[in-house]
């Protein structure tokens, strides 16, 4: 559930087209989740990496009551995330273009695995959130993904995005630690809730094109073979074309309060 790459020429647009399509598949359960573990229904709250902006325009939807500002640092994604809501550029690891205590909640969504030092990250967040806020995450962990049957070669596939994101410094697992770095951020009243993308849900197709392609795309620059590219693909084609095939992947959304 990450971006991966496409041509230079269609990265954009495919990107913005891809996020859609992922924020549109468990994104009710998501919202839900965010208000069980604290979220208000009123009040100015930030998403911090906010994409596009189709998650937070749905979340405002569900409150009218809830006013939000989105945070990203790419200027294509900025230009179509102000179709829905207020944005300001920033790249959200440490210091954060707002005032402190501004905000009633502050929440991000599978963007603290980019992060090298997600702890700092949610620290900077902290500290936008008046004292009483609430502060959230979502994320997930690429070891809670499972699939029956596992395409050949794709433990390959899953160790070699493993070191992509060890490379640039950052974790595929960050998703259920999150209840840990909340923890040790000082914060109270922390909750956890799991929602889980299944392909009995989305279909087969959509959960290969959300969770599975972006493995095969992380990997191709460590595993550095065309051929056992091609055959990945073949083979994951082939999982979705399987009636017999299903797959599985948790999201962590964890909250706390800021004392």
């Amino acid at each position: 559930m990450d971006q991966y790459r496409v041509s230079e020429f269609e990265a954009p647009r495919a990107e913005v087209s891809r996020l859609q399509g992922q924020a549109q598949l468990v994104s009710a359960q998501e919202r839900a989740a965010l208000g069980a573990v604290g979220v208000p229904t009123h009040g100015r709250g930030v998403e911090i990496g906010c994409g596009p902006g189709f998650f937070a325009e749905g979340l405002r939807r569900d409150d009218l009551g809830r006013k939000i500002v989105g945070l990203d640092i790419e200027p294509f994604i900025l230009k179509e995330a102000r179709r829905r809501l207020p944005v300001v550029r920033g790249d959200g690891r440490s210091a954060l273009p707002f005032r402190p205590g501004v905000f009633d909640f502050a929440y991000t969504r599978l963007f603290l695995r980019h992060v090298e030092d997600p702890a700092a990250a949610l620290a900077a967040m902290r500290a936008l959130v008046k004292p009483g806020g609430c502060l959230a995450a979502i994320d997930s962990s690429d070891a809670s993904l499972l699939l029956d049957p596992v395409p050949p070669d794709f433990a390959a596939v899953a160790a070699a995005r493993r070191e992509w994101f060890t490379r640039r410094g950052c974790s595929a697992d960050l998703g259920h630690r999150l209840p840990g770095l909340f923890a040790r951020a000082e914060l109270s009243d922390v909750r956890v809730k799991a929602v889980v993308l299944d392909s009995a849900a989305v279909g087969r197709e959509a959960f290969a094109q959300v969770v599975l392609m972006p493995f095969l795309q992380a990997a191709q620059p460590v595993l550095n073979d065309p051929a056992r590219q091609a055959a990945a693909h073949a083979a994951v084609d082939h999982w979705v074309a399987s009636t017999e095939s299903y797959g599985a992947i948790t999201l962590f959304v964890v909250g706390g309060r800021r004392k």
